[in-house]
């Protein structure tokens, strides 16, 4: 048995205690109630923990998603205009100017999004 569940049952084994204690019509003692009550706050701690941290895991793989999706932009840019010449058509050359500018307005954005 581990801390955190040794621990556990003996706040149980408290909250039980104090139950009775209080069927009965007496008081439980203080230093107990403050002990069931750090345990509580503890438990609440370690919970809460894991949860922001999965939300900061998220949001960082989302940021990294975008900037990645910008660093592709620019090379399709490079590869339609690349095409544009070879086939001599000039949509080709616009739609690649279009994807390079956007490209690089993300990773414009994703580097002041990760410094930020």
């Amino acid at each position: 048995m581990n801390r955190l569940e040794s621990d556990r049952a003996y706040v149980e084994t408290l909250k039980s205690k104090h139950e009775i204690l209080t069927t009965l019509g007496r008081t439980p003692d203080p230093a107990e109630l403050g002990t069931v009550a750090a345990f509580e706050i503890r438990m609440w701690e370690l919970e809460a923990n894991p949860a922001h941290e999965e939300v900061l895991a998220l949001g960082a793989t989302n940021t990294h998603m975008i900037f990645a999706l910008a660093i592709a932009l620019p090379s399709l840019g490079i590869t339609l205009g690349g095409m544009a010449v070879v086939l001599e058509h000039k949509l080709l050359w616009t739609a690649g100017l279009v994807f390079a500018a956007l490209g690089i307005i993300g990773i414009g954005m994703g580097v002041f999004t990760m410094l930020s």
